[in-house]
């Protein structure tokens, strides 16, 4: 049977080697496609989130999938970057029916909250 094939062979004409199909090249054309794709994407996905601003509220509780889990990064120790008052207080002094709120401290330390933001400035008398 492998003389008929043989046979057979003989006459016919050879394939050009740009017809024929190698499985393994045609296999790796894509993954290598995929994977530079994944990098790239993983890449520019990577710059957005270093780029991302943190939440302006950090004690604000996080709801799974809504717009602020998707707009903000999420904060394991989001109260470590507030800013804390290392002095100590000597006074502190608030406005009736108002958010403004003043504190002072030893060293000229003033700091004073308005609203949930807190400005701390140091004041030498």
């Amino acid at each position: 049977m492998r003389a008929a094939q043989k046979q057979s062979n003989i006459g016919s004409k050879p394939t050009p080697r740009s017809a024929r199909t190698n499985n393994s090249a045609f296999m790796r054309s894509p993954r290598v496609f995929w994977f530079a794709l994944a990098l790239l994407l993983f890449g520019l996905f990577t710059f957005i989130a270093h780029r991302q601003p943190p939440r302006p509220d950090p004690f604000q509780p996080v709801q799974a999938l809504s717009w602020d889990w998707w707009q903000y990064p999420l904060e394991r120790n989001a109260f470590k970057r507030l800013p804390v008052i290392t002095s100590n207080l000597n006074d502190v002094f608030a406005l009736p029916n108002s958010e403004k709120v003043w504190a002072v401290g030893d060293e000229g330390m003033i700091v004073r909250f308005s609203g949930k933001k807190m400005q701390k400035s140091l004041m030498w008398s």
